[in-house]
């Protein structure tokens, strides 16, 4: 028997792999899945598939890790989707447990200042968890060789150390690409309002393109948790006349759907563990302008690439894929130099 145990999964690419891997067991045991009640509505579940729901909420979470460590004795494999590894359940209980980590700020030690406090506390509470109980797993699964890397460097001198193995997957999108005569807008960028994702610089640079009479459209896909992000942009949008529409939370179909009319995906992140929408993008043939950054060009090669951190960089990069000429200084001679700043003081 293998489980899949996924509590406090319940959207974005998280739900999207998970609906995946449910639907495509290839094993030949029976296939159990303990997923959250939340996301019920938003998955299919196949008929080989036994499922368990767990509770929203404290107490829900710790009877769920109570059953899972009584599954350990008879299971053969126990995969924790949900990015951390049990509570209770042990690898010399019998099963082997298999972290499958998703979240790139659970083993990072950076600030999380910029952070709202509960999604702040909350990750450090994880941080916490897998530190604690990562040498009871048998083996870690990331999707880039950077998460490895800095993976390998937090585990490094510890004690009992799983073993780390890099395996990338993704449930492609399936729609061929529109004719470019049908596409409706230059730019998409699907991504949740963290943060990281990056938001106000990709509007800064927005911004600075429209100061150089340059005015691509831009959709975004921030959904209702995101509220109060989407509306500050909104704000700077109006305020600058800029080409920028929100989608908000769309279905799977619909996002297919708006990569097929989109011109290039833009991708402006300053961490990923993978980067979901950068394979996507690549699997329908989308050009990709992204953060000059290990984990993008870990699965994938960009037609631009930027520094995330600067807004001008962002916009430089625009402009480089849309054809645009980019002023550059004239570099003067010394003789030339002293002849403008002689002009210059003689009011000529």
């Amino acid at each position: 028997m293998y489980v899949i145990f996924a509590p406090n999964v319940r959207s974005g690419g998280g739900l999207v792999l998970l609906q995946a891997l449910l639907s495509n067991w290839t094993g030949s045991t029976e296939l159990r899945a303990v997923l959250d009640r939340r996301a019920g509505a938003k998955l299919t579940i196949p008929s080989h598939v036994a499922v368990g729901w767990v509770d929203g909420g404290l107490v829900g979470r710790l009877r769920a890790e109570r059953n899972l460590a009584k599954a350990a004795h008879g299971a053969e494999c126990i995969f924790c989707f949900h990015g951390l590894p049990p509570v209770i359940a042990r690898r010399d209980q019998g099963a082997r447990i298999v972290v499958f980590l998703q979240n790139r700020l659970v083993i990072e030690r950076g600030s999380l200042r910029d952070y709202p406090t509960r999604t702040r506390l909350r990750i450090l509470l994880e941080r916490f968890l897998f530190r604690q109980n990562v040498s009871h797993v048998s083996s870690v699964i990331v999707q880039g060789q950077g998460m490895a890397r800095d993976l390998t460097a937090l585990l490094a001198g510890s004690k009992n150390n799983p073993q780390i193995h890099v395996r990338p997957f993704a449930a492609f999108a399936t729609a061929a690409p529109s004719a470019v005569s049908e596409r409706c807008f230059d730019f998409i960028y699907p991504a949740s309002g963290e943060p990281h994702k990056n938001h106000e610089n990709l509007l800064a640079a927005w911004e600075y393109l429209k100061r150089d009479g340059i005015a691509p459209s831009l959709v975004l896909m921030l959904g209702p948790r995101d509220d109060g992000l989407w509306r500050a942009l909104q704000l700077r949008a109006d305020r600058a006349g800029l080409n920028v529409t929100n989608l908000g939370h769309v279905s799977r179909d619909v996002m297919i759907e708006a990569y097929g009319q989109a011109r290039a995906l833009i991708f402006p992140s300053t961490k990923e563990s993978f980067g979901l929408p950068l394979v996507e993008a690549t699997s329908v043939g989308l050009p990709i302008i992204a953060s000059e950054l290990d984990y993008v060009r870990d699965i994938c090669e960009p037609v631009e690439s930027f520094d995330p951190s600067s807004p001008v960089s962002i916009a430089r990069a625009v402009k480089r894929h849309l054809g645009k000429p980019e002023d550059r200084a004239t570099v003067a001679t010394p003789d030339a130099f002293w002849t403008a700043l002689i002009a210059d003081c003689s009011g000529s």
